[in-house]
């Protein structure tokens, strides 16, 4: 005779199962690097964890996950008015993330949904009054200028609540047609001036260097002269106090007269006689 199968032990043995592997696979929960894990209790914030593997009571707690990870919002276009009173169409994303020891406190003020309830709003009211301090030549010419006064107003506004404004980048600023070629225009007449200022500033140089160096030239030239009139000056002079010695030789000994005109004879007996005397006449001029 075969025992009879008792229905209820089955049953409560199978109940039992489920509970038991409820119970095993529900205690614990692992957390990702680059993530934290908000534990609710009955809906309440009670903690949280960190990266690994992490425990809970089954039924009772539950856990939320948040990435502290660098996230890229979508692209978003606003309008706005530069400081000039020019529209234009400007197309921006941004570079957030939550604190990640601040998680538990973000969840319990903001929920996940923290970017719609804090940033999107906030994001288009500063651009447009950081956007109003600016003309619209320089939104143009210096459009990260204005992404970094919109990032560093970003940043400390939603600082205190846990989220962390990397960067606010400006991908398009669409202006008229017209506004945006008078713009080009503007550019292209500033680099014109820029270039007109550099050749005078060059021949304004060159100018200056041939000034300097005709002023050099004549400045050796005139001391060229100087030295040569010195010359001719010491020259002379040696010559005249030569003149003046031997004068002053001839005049003190009369042999020596006689010594130099017998130096400018030359032996020939002289073809002209003074009259009545016995003495020869020697040319004492040069031979």
């Amino acid at each position: 005779m075969e025992p009879k199968v008792n229905l209820k032990v089955i049953v409560f043995g199978v109940l039992f199962g489920v509970l038991g592997i409820t119970v095993l696979f529900g205690s614990w929960y692992t957390v990702d690097q680059g993530e934290r894990a908000v534990v609710l209790q009955n809906g309440a914030v009670v903690g949280e964890a960190g990266p690994g593997l992490n425990f809970k009571t089954p039924w009772i707690q539950s856990v939320e996950t948040f990435s502290i990870r660098t996230l890229k919002s979508d692209s978003f276009k606003t309008a706005i008015y530069s400081k000039d009173i020019q529209s234009a169409d400007l197309t921006m994303s941004i570079n957030f993330r939550v604190d990640g020891g601040r998680v538990k406190e973000v969840y319990s003020t903001l929920g996940r949904n923290y970017f719609d309830r804090l940033i999107a709003p906030n994001i288009l009211r500063i651009t447009k009054e950081v956007s109003g301090k600016f003309t619209a030549a320089e939104i143009v010419q210096t459009r990260d200028k204005l992404a970094d006064e919109i990032t560093k107003q970003m940043a400390e506004l939603v600082a205190p609540s846990g989220i962390v404004i990397e960067q606010v980048q400006l991908e398009n600023v669409d202006f008229s047609d017209a506004f945006e070629k008078s713009i080009e225009a503007r550019m292209q007449a500033e680099v014109e001036v820029q270039k007109q200022k550099q050749i005078l500033e060059k021949q304004k140089i060159e100018a200056e260097t041939i000034k300097v160096n005709a002023d050099a030239n004549a400045y050796g030239v005139q001391k060229k002269a100087e030295a040569e009139a010195f010359r001719i000056r010491e020259t002379m002079k040696a010559e005249a106090e030569g003149i003046t010695k031997r004068g002053d030789a001839l005049r003190a000994n009369q042999n020596l007269v006689e010594l130099v005109k017998a130096e400018k004879w030359d032996g020939k007996l002289p073809t002209t006689m003074l009259p009545n005397g016995a003495t020869p006449l020697i040319d004492l001029r040069a031979q």
